[in-house]
């Protein structure tokens, strides 16, 4: 946690510096927000559209089914699919089906459309529901989202921003920096989560081996302001 000595020791620029961190905290927090007002009602977007086709179907067989038991068994059984679908592809799920559809063999058409489609359906269901499933799938991403920026908000909570603003000043005064010679002229336990703390909210970018980092353009920009 935060000592209040320490922060009331700070410059006035690293006191500006905090106040930066502080909007994009909460704008961290407004985003969770949305992505869970629109998230949870769309996730009742595809038992919707499947219960009223099926309830429409069974009309026109000549049955009756209640709409809403018909509902409710669409949300048990649809809503941990789609969840785990999304979980499963890892966002990727509209990419991995168009990929998928053209390493399908050419099929010879029957000339009749009805049962070129059906055809087309039985060997490639993927390929055939792809845009409606990417449908289904946005209100679960969105809550899955939703939940991954939770959990790294609740991990950076203890960090110590007061030190981090220190460990960003450090990286403004330099082109980049390499992460073991910081670590080792700091010689703080804080230091590690700091650097975490700043690659999380993109005020630093960092190479792909971990072993450099670097304030962005754009940083320095909303610093300098």
């Amino acid at each position: 946690m935060e000592d209040i000595s320490e922060r009331s020791s700070l410059d006035p620029q690293q006191r500006l510096t905090l106040a930066h961190f502080a909007r994009r905290e909460a704008a961290l927090k407004a985003k969770i927000v949305a992505l869970l007002t629109f998230g949870i009602p769309a996730l009742f977007f595809g038992p919707i559209v499947l219960t009223s086709m099926y309830w429409a179907i069974a009309l026109l067989w000549g049955f009756y089914l209640h709409w809403e038991w018909m509902f409710f068994g669409s949300v048990v059984i649809l809503v941990p699919m789609l969840f785990w679908t999304e979980w499963h592809s890892g966002g990727s799920f509209y990419t991995d089906a168009v990929i998928s559809s053209f390493d399908a063999p050419p099929m010879l058409p029957l000339g009749l459309t009805d049962i070129d489609r059906l055809v087309r359906f039985m060997r490639n269901p993927r390929a055939e529901t792809i845009g409606l499933v990417e449908l289904f799938l946005w209100g679960p991403r969105q809550v899955l989202e939703a939940a991954t920026q939770f959990r790294r908000q609740r991990l950076l909570a203890a960090v110590n921003r007061p030190h981090a603003a220190h460990v960003l000043d450090i990286l403004k005064a330099v082109d980049h920096a390499n992460v073991e010679e910081l670590l080792e002229s700091e010689s703080d336990a804080r230091t590690f989560p700091a650097l975490a703390y700043l690659i999380s909210f993109d005020w630093i970018g960092v190479s792909k081996d971990g072993k450099r980092v670097w304030v962005s353009s754009d940083s320095r920009n909303i610093l300098n302001r």
